[in-house]
């Protein structure tokens, strides 16, 4: 959650931050201000201007369509009704990417966005090229549209139009992925005020993207400065980025930003070059500024933009912070390793035959644990319980597409509070602030925008991030993507698990045991599932190398870790081939191992836990118990083992199942019906499935049917547990075309349905054959 806009929150130890968010609008509710922290009043030259677009012009479909032109596989011209509006439209037909090019009149180019109408059934991609004797002067960034039986009005921003010199003689829009049909009605080239552009490059959040990493900040313009009141603590420093603002930057005119700081007729100040013109593109630049000689006083700060050009230029500054630097720093390193089931680290009791040396050697000097449930098993859910400790049935957060609020309180938020450094490192887009909202309390947080990035990529940005706080507390996120399918096959270590010159393809093998259903358009030719089993170890083994290396930066290597999994796998058990559809056991059993300052060496905890508490313990570990944050210390069941009988509880994506094991056994009760890639039949509404994962039990039969009474009992133990639901309100649904990038999800192979929940989840009065067996 941010902070009110006058509030600074500050530590109360002797290492102090003050977060200058008095400069930026921000939304939350008001928790007050603790000891030690000061107030700043925020102090704007001018409110930004605000204006309605005006329509430039109207481009309708031309009878016949020349001289617009096309590249589709079929194309053809439809009117609507005159009750519809009696309009043509253009529909194009392909399987690959559609272009409809539309010729511009010179004297009608004062635009900055392109609306049109479009009906795309299935999610697809978007964008704009604006073209001047048939080359490219711009191209906007594909924006992705949700499939709908509607047509819907999409606007597309061009900011760069504000600096190319060259009038465009043509408009191209492109379509991308998803719906084989695009219909096209008349399209509208509007003119925006320019700052309503720059106000949105912050996003709904207040923090802009630049270089694939968000930051909570603000535009800064050359007739708008920004200046907020503060106390400067002893050996305080003030420390920001810049960056220019996407196509708002002209590039052509050297931009600097001066900062100057005065209070009691004493004044620091300096001013720095903004790089608008990065070898390798935009990028955040980092600058510190030394307020000793201001130490104890109360200060004003004000920031301005210079620049010799007539227009308004722009440029991105990140909330300030002042902090004073520590002489010794701690580190905190939580580490997600998506898709990793508990079976796939070496060093956990039950392991397969897999070799992951650093997590091993990581579980050697602290605590392992060998029986860890997550919440869930889809990713952006489990990472918002993680993150908050909360459960998914509270948060609601229940899909990839949905988000969770501002005015959830993250662990990141805890820590920053308590005035550490934080930052992020993710690989999956699905997880980016934009889409889940996950960015929330952190300094900085590195994402790709639409590819996952491979785990050294990610390790590397956060190897750069953790090397602008060298002297500060620093807590960090680190989420790696690579043992999730699709696999890397050059990834250097299958050979460890698959033999050279063996063909997995080979029509003369036997036929797979797996529906051919159940498999990605890149795998229908398989023939050996073993094949696919060695890539997921490979990745498994490829990851525990990324982080041998991430363990060897020495303030990391030194701090606490703590690494999980946000959910596992199922590799065929089940009928589910390689995915996580479902609460069975394979895909909620996680790795879970800690080590640290504060953590007791070569102890293993063999009882039932789930890993909603690990912020709690982390949060302890860094000397902070008395930060409020849900929860209990994960390292008290060292003594005292958890008892067998510890219920857990779980709650699928889209909310299609809740599941609970206790004493060895796991009831998965089905909320609604549903299936998976390659399944026969759905999975029935109300169906209750058991398994007897005790020693000695068969883990992947369901024996509901022969043990009515006790699948009754656990499954009223699920109902009950959902009918102690505590909604937060913190789910969002609202994600914008240009964020949502549901076409991402679809190639992750994760639906994209979203929900809400439901407080009735199961009709009391139902009496389906299920709930006439298994109903108390």
């Amino acid at each position: 959650m941010r902070p009110p806009t006058d509030r600074i929150s500050s530590t109360r130890r002797r290492a102090a931050i003050l977060v200058l968010c008095g400069l930026f609008a921000a939304c939350g509710e008001d928790r007050g201000v603790e000891e030690g922290a000061v107030r700043a009043a925020t102090v704007a030259e001018r409110e930004w201007r605000t204006g309605e677009s005006r329509l430039v012009t109207r481009l309708e479909v031309p009878e016949g369509l020349a001289p617009w032109t096309y590249e589709a596989e079929r194309q053809r011209l439809e009117t609507r009704p005159e009750e519809e509006g009696g309009q043509r439209v253009v529909v194009l037909g392909s399987l690959v990417a559609k272009t409809l090019q539309i010729p511009l009149d010179p004297d009608q180019t004062e635009f900055n966005q392109v609306a049109c109408k479009l009906l795309l059934r299935k999610h697809s991609s978007v964008s704009v090229d604006l073209l001047s004797k048939g080359r490219v002067l711009t191209r906007t960034p594909y924006s992705l549209v949700i499939g709908s039986n509607f047509p819907q009005e999409i606007r597309i921003d061009v900011p760069a139009l504000r600096h190319i010199e060259l009038k465009p003689d043509a408009l191209v829009l492109r379509f991308a992925g998803g719906s084989r049909w695009a219909r096209c009605w008349d399209i509208e080239l509007h003119q925006r005020p320019w700052e309503c552009l720059a106000e949105e490059i912050i996003g709904s959040r207040g923090r802009p993207v630049v270089d694939d990493t968000a930051r909570e900040g603000a535009v800064l313009a050359t007739d708008n400065p920004r200046s907020v009141e503060l106390d400067v603590p002893a050996r305080g420093r003030l420390s920001f980025h810049m960056a220019p603002a996407a196509g708002l930057t002209l590039p052509d005119h050297p931009l600097r930003l001066a900062v100057r700081v005065t209070g009691d007729g004493e004044t620091v100040e300096h001013a720095w070059p903004v790089d608008v013109k990065g070898r390798k593109g935009a990028s955040w630049q980092r600058a510190e500024l030394d307020l000793s000689p201001l130490a104890g006083k109360r200060v004003r700060a004000e920031f301005r933009l210079l620049s010799d050009s007539q227009l308004v230029d722009y440029a991105l500054l990140s909330t300030p912070t002042v902090y004073t630097p520590e002489a010794r720093t701690r580190t905190v390193l939580f580490v997600t390793s998506d898709t990793h089931r508990a079976d796939h680290v070496a060093g956990i009791t039950g392991s397969v035959d897999v070799k992951t040396p650093a997590l091993d050697a990581l579980g050697a000097r602290g605590v392992i644990f060998d029986d860890c449930y997550s919440s869930t098993n889809i990713t952006v859910p489990s990472h918002v319980a993680l993150l908050t400790a909360v459960s998914p049935r509270d948060t609601l957060v229940l899909d990839n597409m949905s988000a969770v609020s501002e005015e959830a309180r993250t662990i990141a938020e805890s820590f920053r509070d308590a005035g550490w450094a934080t930052l992020a490192a993710v690989s999956g887009p699905q997880l980016q602030d934009a889409w889940s909202g996950l960015g929330q309390g952190f300094d900085a947080m590195a994402c790709p925008a639409s590819a996952t990035w491979d785990g050294a990529e990610t390790a590397r940005r956060l190897e750069e991030l953790a090397a602008e706080v060298p002297d500060r507390n620093l807590f960090v996120w680190l989420h790696l993507f690579d043992v999730h399918r699709p696999y890397d096959e050059d990834n250097g270590y299958l050979a460890l698990y698959y033999p050279e010159g063996r063909d997995p393809y080979d029509p003369a093998l036997p036929d797979p045991p797996f529906p051919r259903g159940a498999m990605t358009e890149e795998m229908t030719t398989l023939r050996d599932p073993s094949y696919m089993d060695a890539n997921y170890k490979s990745e498994v083994t490829y990851t525990d190398a990324v982080l041998a290396h991430v363990f060897s930066i020495p303030r990391i290597g030194e701090g606490v870790i703590a690494v999980t999994a946000d959910h596992g796998e199922c590799l065929g058990e089940y009928a589910i081939w390689w995915d996580h559809a479902g609460l069975f056991p394979k895909n909620l059993h996680v790795p879970l191992l800690i080590a640290g300052p504060g953590v007791p060496v070569g102890h293993r905890v063999t009882g039932p836990v789930q890993h909603l508490d690990i912020g709690r313990t982390l949060l302890d570990l860094a000397g902070l118990r008395a930060v409020e944050f849900p929860g209990e210390s994960m390292l008290r069941h060292v003594e005292h083992e958890p008892p067998r009988d510890t219920p857990r509880f779980a709650l699928a994506s889209e909310a299609k199942s809740a599941s609970v094991e206790m004493g060895g056994w796991m009831c998965i009760l089905q909320l609604g019906a549903w299936r998976v890639r390659g399944m026969d039949d759905p999975k029935p509404e109300h169906s209750v499935e058991l398994y007897d994962l005790r020693p000695g039990g068969d883990p992947l039969r369901d024996v509901a049917h022969d043990n009515v009474e006790r699948a009754s009992r656990l499954r009223g133990l699920i109902l009950a547990w959902l009918d102690q639901q505590a909604p937060t309100g913190w789910d969002r649904h609202d994600q914008a075309n240009d964020a949502a990038r549901i076409d991402q999800v679809a190639a992750l192979g994760y639906t994209t349905t979203t929900t809400d929940g439901s407080a009735i989840w199961v009709d009391p009065a139902c009496s389906c054959e299920y709930c006439e067996l298994f109903g108390e």
